[in-house]
């Protein structure tokens, strides 16, 4: 950003980024007053009640339980130690709930913006489901959600890849020219 700044004379940034690097994203526009936006492609979910709700009530889910009870069966035996051989590594631990609430309430009232961009995931199953987490003090006009259930989280396709580029333009369109209240922060 300085490096751009310095070349460009450019005030404010957006950072977008996808999964682990929306997280990145959003960690930057803490930090820095010159982020006005971010843009979070499927970046990590919070499950509330509503998504166990509508969980229990997929006609779907039971077919779901018998082929992953069927994997479950099929994996590779445990090594000596009882383990298995294979590791499961998490690559991206997101912060608790709450903590994540607090940023958020933060960072949007000093004047940051951000857009959400929910895929196929399996902890987040309605568009309005960030919306439960938020603290009361978070201007939810600051915060727009799109949910693309049908998409691949690495946006395989070309097709749903110019799918979400045309929904963050949107959103950049739509926010305003000057960020008066990020500068008096």
């Amino acid at each position: 950003m300085d490096m751009l700044s310095d070349r460009t004379g450019c005030r404010h940034f957006v950072m977008v980024g996808l999964c682990s690097g929306a997280s990145d994203g959003h960690r930057v526009a803490l930090v820095d007053p010159r982020v006005v936006g971010v843009v979070m492609i499927d970046p990590p979910a919070y499950p509330n009640r509503w998504f166990f709700v509508r969980k229990a009530l997929n006609p779907f889910r039971v077919v779901r339980v018998a082929v992953r009870s069927l994997r479950r069966r099929s994996k590779p035996p445990a090594g000596p130690d009882g383990k298995s051989e294979i590791p499961a590594v998490r690559i991206h631990k997101p912060l608790p709930v709450g903590e994540f609430a607090s940023q958020l309430e933060k960072s949007t009232v000093s004047g940051v913006r951000y857009l959400f961009i929910y895929l196929n995931r399996r902890d987040y199953n309605h568009r309005r489901q960030l919306y439960s987490l938020l603290t009361p003090a978070t201007p939810r006009q600051s915060i727009a959600v799109v949910y693309e259930p049908r998409f691949d989280h690495t946006l395989i396709f070309k097709s749903d890849r110019v799918r979400v580029a045309e929904h963050a333009v949107a959103w950049l369109l739509d926010l305003p020219p000057n960020s008066a209240a990020r500068e008096a922060a």
